[in-house]
């Protein structure tokens, strides 16, 4: 099952207010990657909050067009063995996406929902409580959502008119 930007947004809003999530995150580095043949670009960034502590964050989008030449709608460059293609900016209505942080919170509460609709970039590794740890579900109604470094990199990406709504 293939998931839209814009529906794990639907989901997350019925239980996280995305407007609370910390605005201090920034981004300390950012590449993009694209894959032509398989119309995939990936937004790959290295995110950084109050704690000082970075997580990578992954935000992959499906079915993005390329082409070898730039214009007004394919105008992200993407270095693929040294040749420059440029894709259009991906919609969040439109294109599938693929997620990842590396983040204990993108872990425990998204990671197995993301898995499970075939939205999560790597595998799932199964969240194991320690023992004796009285600590419930932190998802108990199993809705898709972001962390808040993937919120800020999506805004981030909003922002540089790398995707469009």
């Amino acid at each position: 099952m293939a998931v839209t930007l814009e529906g794990v947004l639907h989901d997350m809003s019925f239980f996280r207010d995305a407007t609370k999530l910390d605005p201090t995150i920034r981004i300390l580095s950012l590449k993009v990657d694209g894959w032509v043949g398989v119309k995939q670009l990936v937004f790959r960034a290295q995110m950084q909050g109050k704690s000082q502590t970075s997580y990578l964050t992954y935000i992959m989008f499906n079915q993005v067009d390329f082409q070898e030449e730039k214009d007004d709608t394919h105008d992200i460059p993407v270095d693929v063995d040294g040749k420059v293609f440029y894709a259009a900016a991906p919609d969040l209505r439109k294109n599938t996406i693929r997620l990842k942080c590396s983040c204990a919170d993108f872990r425990f509460r998204f990671a197995k929902e993301l898995y499970d609709v075939g939205a999560l970039i790597g595998n799932w590794q199964r969240y194991v409580p320690v023992p004796g740890s009285a600590r419930g579900p932190v998802n108990p109604e199993h809705r898709l959502g972001l962390c808040k470094h993937c919120y800020s990199l999506l805004t981030n990406l909003e922002r540089m008119d790398y995707i469009t709504e």
